[in-house]
This record gives C-alpha cells, structure tokens and sequence, in this order.
C-alpha cells in the first residue's frame, strides 16, 4: 500500500483507466464480438434444440443428426444412464459421436439436466469468459517476458489474426477455448510451480488427443516435476470419472473410445477442411482427391483448386513424403526443444508455441477451429516484434502466417478464402 493509501491494484486501475484508450477499445471490441456470439447461440439454439428437437436429443436409443456440442451433450446424457458414450462414426449411423474425453463428459454432467439449449449458452458463456482470459493470461505473460508494460495491441494481435478460427470454434461450441485457457495459465506458473503447470497441461490431453504431445514434450527437455505433474494430471482426470461410473463400467467405455477412434471412418479420410500437412500433400500430389466425407457446397467451392501444383506423377509417393517431411519438423523441434540455453519464460513460450504448431501441422486431422491453438507462438512473435534485435524473424514469422491463413488449403494466392474469412468474422453469426 502507498502513502496515499491506494493499493498496488488500485493503482494499475488507475493508470489503465487513465493512460490505454487503445487497450479498452480493444477489450470493448472482444466484448461486442462475445455478445453477438452469445446471442447467435441463443437464437440458433432454438432452431437446434428446441421444440420436437430436444424430444429427440433426450431419446438416446435413436440416432439424430447432432452438431458438435450436441454429441457432447449426448455423451454426457448417456454417461449419466450408464450407457455407452463412443461408437464408430461410420456411414451406417446418423449420429455423429463426441470424440471428446471421458474427462470433458464428466465435466458436463452437470449441464445434463438443463436440456442441450440451454447447457450449449452456459458452454459458449464460459468459453467467451475463457477467450477473455487467454488474452488477459498472454497480456501478463508479455508484461513478464518484457519485464515492463507491452504495449496495447500486443496480446490482441493473435485474436484479430486468429479470429476466422476462432469464429468457427465459437459458432460450433468447441472445446479449444478451455484448452488454450489451461496451456495459457500453465505458462503462467511454470517457473515457480512446474508440479502444478504439468498437472494443467495434461488436462488439454484428457479432453483430445492430440494435445498429449505436450508430455513428451516436457520429458524431452528433461523437465522432471513437470512431467511429473503431466503424469499425475492424467490420473487425477480420470477419478471422478471411474467413481461415478463404476471399475467395470468406466473400463467399457475406455475401451469403446479406444475402438471408435481406430474404427471412425473420418480419420481414415482426408478432408478439405482438415488443415494440416499430410492433407495438403495428399491433395496436392494424388491424381483423385475425393474425401470420403466431403459436404456438397463446401466440394463446389474447392472443386478447381485441387492439384494445384500438378504433381500427380508423385501419387504413389504421397505417404512417403509424408513421412519424410513429419520426421524432418519432429527432428527440428527436438533439436530447438534441447538447446543448452537458460529456461526463461521467453524460451518456455516460444517453445510451447512451436510445438502445437508441429502438433497442428503433423496431424492428419486438423480441422480449421484448432488453429486457436496458434495463439501461443503468435503471442511470442509479437514479443518478438517488440524487440528492435529479434524484430526481422518476428516480421518474417507473422507475414508468413498471416499468408498461410489467408490462403485455400490447395490454391495459391487465392482471394476468395480471404473474402470468406472476413465474411465469417464479421457477418457469420447474422446468418
């Protein structure tokens, strides 16, 4: 407390309030984007789950075409009746299954009772919440890595950067909003509690796969009480979820997620909205892209973009190349991961963020709303950009990713994709 009496807080409310017009118009604008989006999901709620609608979502022994949060409501309304949550997501089902967790199923228990309109509002409410304290958390962050005040813009950057993606992770209600929360609040405290940030990454890999990388990743860099923490993370994520289902029962369901995910024909499939490098390599060099799972609008718009580069003699080496360039970026990040240099939080940050880019580039099921998860290395090459000695790759690193969004997963240069983002961010929830 100052002589004045003011407290430290007082003070830093004072000074934002008086001396960063830049900073509240930018918390304003998250703010108008958070309530439209709340208010679509009212409005569409009642088109999805209202009426005869949520008649069919309560009767789990018929199938009824769902959206993304309302399998994962369906998941959580079957775990609560002791029935089986996963099944194969083939061509003979209508329902699409959630490919989620048990950790995320117990998670909504909660919001079984509330009916899927309204458990879908409180979901997308405590993902604004979440989006809003991801950029709170990566404000703090620079503020840290910088050892002063980062200027306004800086943590927004990879919002308005991201935001086509972010929009499509709100419009479906995903999940990755509490994902990056939790890699966020992780980086926060990773220098004085590595125990408990390992414990909060793991939890991302109890709600999807793919973020599970993030434990060999700390067993790499030789990070024993963080991975550690992972470890322990994992096991305390799936207590509550055997003490309500049972040994027996919880084993079942465990081994129905496990033979859903080697039997759902989408993940022997490669989409046109899957973003990630074996996608874009199959669809560059075979000679009959046809995804098995392809919606008819979004095949007429990609229709004359595909085989852009015509490198169809190449088909039969598809694979191979595929191969060949993950083992090339899984080398170069373990090399960068191992670098004998102090474990600042600068280098944390930048690590992380390299690796979920590896993650998202490697997956061979990347679809568009998983690239929140760029927010991270965006935020430390905006940091980067802040310093005059590292500003030239910072500069080179965000021209290439804003290029590489705004162009089609298998066109180049194209400007429809550009005009469609913008169309989504800022109309999409009107429709």
């Amino acid at each position: 407390m100052s002589r004045d009496g003011s407290t430290d807080g007082g003070r830093r409310w004072k000074r934002w309030r008086g001396e960063k017009p830049w900073a509240r118009l930018l918390w304003l604008l998250v703010l108008i984007y958070a309530i439209q989006s709340l208010a679509w999901t009212w409005r569409n709620g009642q088109r999805n789950y209202g009426g005869e609608a949520q008649a069919g979502y309560q009767d789990t022994r018929h199938d009824i075409q769902v959206d993304d949060f309302g399998g994962m409501w369906r998941a959580a309304l079957r775990m609560s009746r002791g029935e089986t949550m996963y099944y194969p997501h083939t061509m003979d089902r209508l329902e699409m299954p959630s490919k989620h967790g048990p950790f995320l199923e117990t998670l909504l228990l909660p919001m079984v009772p509330l009916g899927p309109r309204l458990a879908a509002w409180i979901w997308h409410f405590l993902s604004m919440v979440l989006l809003a304290g991801t950029l709170w958390l990566g404000q703090g962050l620079a503020r840290s890595v910088l050892g002063r005040d980062p200027p306004d813009w800086l943590p927004f950057l990879g919002f308005f950067l991201l935001i086509p993606f972010l929009h499509l992770a709100a419009r479906y209600n995903q999940t990755v909003f509490l994902m990056v929360f939790l890699t966020m609040l992780a980086l926060r405290v990773i220098e004085r509690r590595p125990l408990l940030a390992g414990i909060l990454l793991s939890l991302p890999g109890a709600i999807k796969l793919l973020p599970l990388v993030l434990g060999p990743w700390l067993l790499w860099k030789r990070q024993g009480r963080a991975f550690a923490g992972w470890v322990l993370g994992l096991v305390l994520s799936m207590l509550p979820f055997f003490v309500l289902q049972g040994p027996d029962l919880a084993v079942h369901q465990l081994d129905a997620y496990v033979h859903m995910i080697r039997a759902d024909s989408s993940f022997a499939s490669y989409h046109e909205r899957f973003q990630g490098m074996p996608s874009l390599v199959h669809g560059t060099v075979v000679e009959d892209y046809a995804p098995e799972i392809s919606s008819d609008p979004h095949v007429t718009r990609w229709q004359d973009v595909r085989n852009f580069l015509g490198f169809e003699p190449f088909s039969s080496w598809a694979q191979g190349i595929v191969v060949l360039l993950s083992l090339l970026l899984v080398s170069g990040c373990a090399t960068v991961c191992r670098w004998k240099r102090p474990e600042t939080l600068r280098r944390w940050l930048g690590e992380i963020g390299l690796v979920l880019l590896a993650m998202l580039l490697l997956s061979p099921h990347t679809w568009g709303h998983y690239l929140w998860w760029l927010y991270p290395i965006t935020l430390f090459a905006s940091i980067e950009f802040f310093e005059p000695e590292h500003r030239r790759w910072s500069k080179t690193f965000l021209l290439v990713l804003l290029v590489m969004l705004t162009l089609p997963q298998r066109g180049l240069l194209g400007v429809a994709p550009v005009l469609w983002q913008a169309w989504a961010a800022c109309h999409g929830f009107s429709r």
